[in-house]
């Protein structure tokens, strides 16, 4: 057993020590629409997440497996909405189509060229959505609850700010549309990830 959890300590020291670790934040405006429950729109939910990166050796083409989460509340005349919690997984991939051949494998503030040209890009993140909704009306009527994994895309845009070898803040914009049979999200989130980078 302590074999194996120093063999754990190891391997995960090893990947920090010559990867790009970051966090998350911003804010999301969601439209859900539902077959049971009609359609919402809730304005300024908080997103959170983790990531973690790597690249293509010879091309600027980056992976960000990420981990985040999404939670609200939200109420109307009739309704009340509570604990709409949105957990996604997704392998977020950032195209910087102005510097594709790239010029070194090093952080953007290493990099060489003007500023728009190698931190600007594209991004497209194929993933997964699970969510928990529950809702009910204010007279305690009616009374919905569902717990739903959905498939997810989303396409967005950021730009890379080196601040140092060690720091990389990025803003970014993301549209995520995600569905089952019988929901469907629309989300649009402006945030920033704060990137370090250790070797």
């Amino acid at each position: 057993m302590k074999k194996g959890l120093l063999l754990l300590m190891l391997l995960y020291c090893s990947l920090l020590a010559s990867a790009q670790i970051g966090a998350n934040a911003g804010y999301s405006y969601i439209r859900a629409e539902s077959d049971v429950y009609g359609t919402w729109l809730i304005e300024l939910s908080s997103v959170v997440g983790v990531n973690y990166w790597f690249r293509l050796k010879n091309k600027r083409v980056e992976f960000f497996p990420t981990l985040e989460l999404n939670s609200t509340k939200i109420s109307n005349d009739q309704f009340v909405m509570r604990d709409m919690t949105l957990v996604s997984g997704y392998l977020n991939t950032r195209f910087y189509v102005f510097d594709f051949q790239g010029d070194c494998n090093c952080p953007t503030f290493s990099k060489h060229g003007g500023s728009f040209d190698k931190g600007f890009f594209l991004s497209i993140a194929p993933g997964v959505e699970y969510s928990n909704t529950n809702i009910q009306t204010k007279d305690d009527s009616f009374r919905f609850k569902a717990k739903e994994v959905m498939p997810s895309i989303s396409v967005g845009t950021g730009f890379d700010i080196g601040i140092s070898n060690l720091l990389t803040l990025t803003p970014y914009t993301q549209f995520r549309y995600a569905a089952s049979n019988d929901t469907r999200l629309e989300r649009w989130i402006v945030g920033i990830n704060i990137g370090l980078r250790f070797d």
